[in-house]
């Protein structure tokens, strides 16, 4: 499977139209998924970062309940018009409803190896730098996603290559057992066990988004459907790389919390190590979360 990571939050029920700045954020990464796979998936890149550039940028405004229509309208927003972009799971919101904020702990890991031929396990802050096996998988470091929330939800993580190729990290069709709504407080590893996903050899910058939803999000899983299923054409030594990360906006979005219980995490060698999420809260009751990530792939 790609490397790339990605988890989204829900956006308004009806599409907005957003200007051309509104996603300059993500024009590095539009421009290379579309010189590499083609106009038409740059133009779907395009639509999902603008929906979750619209829902972080909405949702800074929103004080309250912004996706409860049991509660009716609210700018522009119809229940009955959303149609199936926001059907959900009432026992879901009940959850969200009682935890207050939704909030993650999620956890971004790295699996290098050290000279003595130990392995160490480490978050991947922001920013940093993975290095791929030059061909060989097993000689790279190696990446694996955790993350748990505090009420039922619906999660989404989606990673995005240096190519500018979707993959669908959660839920994972290899492991259907895996899916939404996720259950409180249980934590969610990804991939499974003692096994982590290789680097394989496009080199650039790799984005992971996590949304969590009180809110099934048909829309997101239609489009990252759409993308996923289309081939990857180009070749290692010829293809355009991400330069930049594509990281949502949050004018006055999300919180970060300080502290989160550690994670218990096992190395592909079997060694068991507590490592330690961080930890994020939505900024209204209802609201969804989002949540970037990024690393540079080398």
């Amino acid at each position: 499977m790609a490397t790339s990571f990605v988890a989204v939050a829900g956006c308004a029920g009806v599409a907005p139209i957003l200007t051309t700045a509104a996603v300059n954020f993500a024009q590095n990464l539009i421009d290379a998924a579309s010189q590499n796979a083609g106009n038409k998936y740059g133009s779907e890149i395009e639509q999902l970062v603008r929906a979750l550039a619209y829902n972080a940028l909405a949702q800074s405004e929103t004080k309250v309940r912004p996706y409860f229509p049991e509660f009716g309208s609210y700018a522009g927003f119809n229940a009955q018009d959303a149609g199936a972009e926001y059907s959900g799971d009432e026992e879901a919101i009940r959850s969200v409803e009682a935890a207050g904020n939704v909030a993650l702990d999620v956890a971004l890991l790295a699996q290098q190896k050290q000279p003595d031929g130990s392995v160490q396990l480490m978050p991947i802050e922001d920013g940093a730098t993975l290095y791929d096996g030059r061909g060989d998988r097993l000689a790279g470091d190696k990446i694996k996603v955790g993350f748990k929330s505090n009420c039922d939800c619906y999660v989404y993580v989606i990673g995005i290559d240096a190519t500018g190729y979707v993959a669908q990290i959660f839920p994972d069709p290899d492991a259907p057992h895996m899916g939404n709504p996720v259950v409180a407080e249980q934590t969610y590893m990804l991939p499974e066990g003692n096994e982590w996903w290789g680097l394989d050899e496009y080199q650039g910058v790799e984005t992971i988004y996590f949304v969590a939803s009180p809110r099934q999000r048909t829309d997101i899983e239609m489009a990252v459907a759409s993308m996923v299923s289309a081939p990857r054409s180009v070749t290692p030594g010829n293809y355009r790389p991400v330069t930049q990360a594509a990281v949502i906006p949050q004018p006055r979005g999300l919180v970060k919390v300080q502290e989160a219980a550690p994670l218990e995490v096992t190395s592909t060698t079997g060694q068991r190590q507590m490592v330690e999420p961080t930890a994020f809260l939505a900024s209204a009751a209802g609201a969804d979360l989002i949540i970037t990530r990024w690393f540079n792939h080398q």
